[in-house]
């Protein structure tokens, strides 16, 4: 991990984001952004720097900074943070896999364990995680 010298501020990555999944490129762009910052060590924060990792994702720049200027996707960030908050989360990244809940960046041999973990449990019970809802 090379994690920048400070935290970015992440509201403007997390709106891009939302503005992706129009052109059904939100996965993408997420994971690209988590390269930037846990391996790039890459302000994600900054403008010039999303710019960039947005444009290599085949997204247009003009139309998004448009929308963050406007602030367009933020009551969805805000919302889909609250409901974090409620599932008892306080950071980011954050995942559920299986019955297990954590935040921050694990090493691969985690998610690893936990998805073994998860896929005994639906081989045990096919509906052990029926009626959660993924974010």
């Amino acid at each position: 991990m090379k994690r920048p010298n400070r935290t970015p501020n992440s509201l403007k990555p997390l709106q891009a984001i939302q503005h992706a999944k129009q052109f059904d490129k939100g996965n993408e762009l997420r994971d690209a952004l988590y390269v930037a910052y846990w391996e790039e060590g890459k302000d994600i924060g900054q403008l010039p720097i999303l710019q960039e990792i947005v444009e290599a994702q085949g997204i247009e720049w003009e139309p998004l900074a448009e929308a963050l200027a406007e602030s367009k996707y933020l009551d969805t960030v805000l919302s889909e943070y609250q409901q974090g908050m409620d599932f008892g989360f306080d950071g980011i990244p954050a995942f559920i896999i299986g019955d297990v809940k954590f935040t921050g960046a694990q090493p691969m041999e985690v998610f690893r364990q936990l998805a073994d973990r998860a896929q005994g449990m639906l081989d045990a019970d096919p509906e052990a995680f029926s009626g959660r809802r993924v974010l």
